[in-house]
């Protein structure tokens, strides 16, 4: 798909098997990169990324994360990958840090609420229907899809990525049905237990007019319908300093 877009003077090059990414998140994330690196970062915003290097190593360094925290992604050459790991791990550690896989991530990014691209996104939904009408900006130019969501902003969505919280105990899994007054109304893309809230959370699609603050739902799983309600994402949100 990239490829077939490339217009003008641009360029795609596949070099996934030659990078690696790691990321350094949480609110000490700033504290610990500060020990490996010259660079100012409080001058690296947050959605901007820069040159330098990091333990050493030549790294592409964006102030990005899917966690909900604050923090950094850091791309590096295959081959410096270990390195840089185990500096920043060094690092991490005497200021309480830990290494964490994909699965941790996500449990973070959901209580987020932010969606994640192959589960809560596909080719069958748009920005608009995810929340995300903020990285679409229609009056700023051409871009490949701007006819399709300008025709859907001016003709409404007829559903809506929402957030849910269980009543009861209970997984609200991918592909699980949402019900409204014995009515189908949508279906979950994701759900987990949040360790932070304690509560059984997930996000899905819903019509509408089932997708207001508030609204009483149930999700069937396994057969049962466990009786939730319609809450505002994020389920999370970071205390922000000032």
């Amino acid at each position: 798909w990239v490829t077939s877009h490339a217009a003008g003077r641009a360029e795609v090059v596949d070099r996934s098997a030659a990078l690696a990414l790691v990321a350094l998140q949480g609110p000490e994330a700033e504290m610990v990169l500060r020990t490996l690196t010259a660079l100012d970062l409080t001058a690296l915003r947050a959605f901007t990324a820069c040159t330098t290097r990091v333990a050493g190593e030549a790294v592409v360094l964006s102030r990005t994360g899917y966690t909900g925290e604050d923090g950094f992604e850091i791309l590096v050459e295959t081959a410096a990958a270990r390195t840089l790991w185990d500096a920043l791990l060094e690092s991490a550690t005497w200021r309480g840090g830990l290494p964490a896989g994909l699965g941790a991530r996500d449990t973070l990014r959901l209580e987020a609420g932010l969606p994640l691209c192959g589960t809560d996104m596909d080719a069958t939904t748009t920005p608009l229907e995810a929340g995300l009408a903020w990285v679409v900006k229609l009056d700023k130019g051409e871009f490949v899809g701007r006819a399709a969501l300008a025709a859907q902003a001016a003709s409404g969505l007829t559903r809506r990525l929402v957030g849910l919280e269980l009543d009861e105990p209970g997984i609200p899994r991918h592909g699980y049905g949402v019900w409204r007054d014995g009515t189908p109304v949508g279906r979950v893309t994701s759900g987990t237990k949040s360790p932070t809230l304690g509560t059984f959370i997930g996000l899905a699609y819903v019509a509408v007019g089932a997708a207001a603050p508030g609204t009483p739902v149930a999700v069937d799983i396994r057969g049962r319908r466990v009786p939730a309600h319609v809450v505002e994402r994020p389920f999370y949100r970071r205390v922000r300093e000032e």
